[in-house]
């Protein structure tokens, strides 16, 4: 066995390639297109994928097993080059097996050839790029299409100018982007609202940045998160005193929830937002005539405690142990929405009930979960527009079961019970493209379903 086949034949019978098609070359001048190929002591085993037997050769009699190009797998350059001298060296050395080795060589040179397409590609994102305005989601996009490019160019063609490409987004990316922090840092007086689109920026723009520019990034952030935290928590007190109606309780509730969610880092900063949020509720609690606040800070009327008794027949609220949120809505299903079944439309009345405003124009969708045999099934329907007056919105939600996947198997519960499950989420802003774009804010309910 020649030098050559050692090192490949090695690195094939080491490797998970292994389950590749294979053409094994004897010595004396034979060949058997194989799978499953593998050393097993002395011997080389494999199946015969005409007779589909496994069958062995002494590996003293094997010159070479030449995997077969599979499509859509993607090879590094260094695989293909390996193999395009392989089967060079084989040409020259067996003439009677010339059909099959100029077979699979002209597959693995074929590999070796740039796709045009991809110059136009790159250069396409990168003019998307350069006349965009920077942002996270232009930046993430680009580089995101650039490295599919460069996954699927096996041969690494334009490995270089992709990587060159990439750098030189990245730096103008961190450059404009710290220009428009500094600016956002300077916002006087500094407050909440104007803290947390400044962080939402700063986190995209840290991860890309160099070492000296994080730190730059960073003190520039918690300079600004001290100062917003000392002015909202003396502005705390004229907050409290200020929510004598389901308006400003609403707002003065936003602002601490948010200054506690996205401002407040240590506990004892989270324990005095908490004081203050007891004593606007407390404050609230007198002076909202007609409203009884919850232990969650909601302002409910008695026509809302009875209509979420009504739901007891039909409807058991429920928390997911493995969602953590922000709990800024209530629901209450206003109405029984029958027998509900898999892939049958339905629609039912809700009432929204929140404990703090929402921002204007937020986007809200209904997430709808469903127990399958194997996994659950979730999906999030976008709702309407919400008009929201005195913490309150009646909505109409409707799932007509839209791309609802064709081999879904509805699962049950040991009584033999199935469950769909929905609350409400709204669109979360980070710009994260990891990240689930609908962000929960409502505890969940629970409906019976049926296949």
């Amino acid at each position: 066995m020649n030098k050559v086949m050692l090192v490949l034949v090695a690195g094939l019978f080491l490797s998970a390639a292994a389950v590749a098609d294979e053409l094994i070359v004897t010595k004396d001048g034979k060949s058997v297109w194989a799978t499953g190929t593998r050393k097993s002591g002395d011997n080389v085993v494999y199946t015969d994928k005409d007779s589909g037997n496994e069958k062995q050769v002494p590996s003293s009699g094997v010159e070479a097993v030449v995997p077969v190009v599979q499509r859509g797998k993607a090879y590094k350059p260094e695989e293909i080059q390996q193999n395009v001298d392989l089967l060079k060296k084989l040409v020259a050395k067996q003439p009677g097996l010339l059909r099959q080795l100029n077979e699979l060589l002209q597959g693995w040179q074929a590999l070796q050839k740039a796709a045009p397409e991809y110059d136009g590609m790159i250069t396409s994102q990168i003019n998307l790029f350069n006349s965009s305005d920077r942002s996270p989601s232009v930046y993430q996009k680009a580089t995101l299409e650039l490295g599919m490019i460069k996954f699927k160019d096996v041969q690494g063609a334009y490995t270089a100018r992709i990587d060159a490409a990439c750098e030189a987004m990245r730096k103008e990316f961190v450059a404009t982007n710290i220009v428009r922090l500094v600016k956002m840092a300077g916002i006087q007086p500094m407050l909440v609202e104007h803290f947390v689109p400044l962080k939402r920026l700063a986190e995209p723009v840290t991860k890309a940045a160099e070492p000296a520019e994080k730190e730059k990034i960073k003190a520039m952030v918690e300079k600004a998160r001290t100062t917003v935290y000392d002015n909202s928590i003396r502005l705390a007190d004229s907050l409290i005193a200020g929510g004598k109606n389901v308006d400003a309780y609403l707002r003065s509730s936003a602002v601490l929830s948010l200054l506690k969610k996205e401002v407040a880092v240590t506990d004892q900063q989270k324990a005095d937002v908490d004081k203050k949020v007891t004593a606007l509720r407390e404050v609230a609690a007198k002076m909202l005539s007609g409203y009884t606040l919850n232990a969650n800070g909601f302002p409910v009327t008695d026509d809302d405690l009875g209509l979420q008794n009504k739901t007891r027949p039909f409807a058991i609220r429920t928390m997911f142990s493995s969602i953590t949120f922000d709990e800024q809505c209530a629901m209450i299903p206003a109405a029984n929405p029958g027998s509900l079944r898999v892939k049958q439309p339905y629609s039912m009345p809700i009432r929204l009930i929140f404990n703090s405003a929402q921002p204007a124009n937020r986007v809200f969708g209904m997430v709808v979960m469903i127990t399958g045999t194997s996994s659950m099934q979730t999906r999030t329907i976008k709702l309407p527009a919400v008009t929201i007056k005195n913490a309150h919105a009646e909505i109409t939600f409707r799932d007509s079961f839209a791309d609802f996947p064709d081999d879904f198997e509805l699962g049950a519960d040991r009584k033999g019970r199935s469950t769909l499950y929905i609350y409400l989420a709204c669109q979360d802003n980070t710009q994260d493209p990891v990240k689930d774009p609908w962000e929960p804010i409502s505890g969940a309910w629970a409906f019976r379903i049926n296949p």
